[in-house]
């Protein structure tokens, strides 16, 4: 009967080990949709996610864009655009 536990016990372990390692190894695909509702034009931007970055030229005032990515785990985002009058706006978390 011990030895029927200590199996049962080691089996459970063994699959709670091997789902925490494919979901750890999984790859994911995000998307961001990037909108320009200002009356200006975005001459550059760029954007960080996830540790890539992706450039955004030249996006006219009710222009978009969407971009994907690579998500492992926890993920963190920049963004910093300069618009046509010269301003440069940065976002992060």
């Amino acid at each position: 009967m011990k030895r029927l536990i200590i199996f049962t016990l080691g089996v459970v372990l063994l699959m709670a080990a091997g789902l925490g390692l494919l979901y750890f190894s999984a790859e994911y695909t995000g998307t961001t949709l990037l909108m320009n509702k200002s009356i200006e034009t975005i001459l550059l931007g760029r954007l960080r996610v996830c540790g890539q970055e992706f450039e955004i030229r030249i996006l006219v005032s009710g222009g978009e864009t969407s971009l994907e990515y690579e998500v492992r785990g926890d993920c963190h985002y920049d963004v910093a655009l300069t618009v046509k009058g010269g301003r440069t706006l940065n976002k992060g978390d």
